[in-house]
């Protein structure tokens, strides 16, 4: 019954352009983290639950009428050992920008 909160915020332009040909999470945008928070203000946008399999939450998910956001991506650590899959779904309204984030 532990909880774990994680933060993410778009660096700065500059940041960004030091560190662009090695983005830590390839799907991570950095300009559409900066739309948002231009439209919303600090909040969250996505919200994450641990699942048994993401791959399988985010069919069921998707086949109950849910918009897929991220298909099922798996992410490894730097050394490839550890891996994580990870799909989004949008929460809400068809012009929600907050996720549910399978992992």
């Amino acid at each position: 019954n532990d909880v774990t909160w994680t933060f993410t915020a778009p660096l700065s332009k500059a940041a960004l352009e030091f560190n662009a040909s090695n983005p830590a999470f390839k799907n991570y945008d950095q300009e559409e983290a900066r739309t948002f928070i231009g439209k919303h203000g600090l909040a969250v946008r996505a919200v994450g639950i641990e699942v048994t399999n993401a791959t399988d939450a985010y069919k069921q998910a998707v086949a109950s009428g849910g918009k897929g956001m991220l298909e099922p991506t798996t992410l490894k650590d730097e050394d490839g050992k550890g891996t994580v899959v990870m799909a989004e779904v949008r929460l809400y309204s068809p012009t929600s920008d907050v996720v549910l984030r399978f992992i």
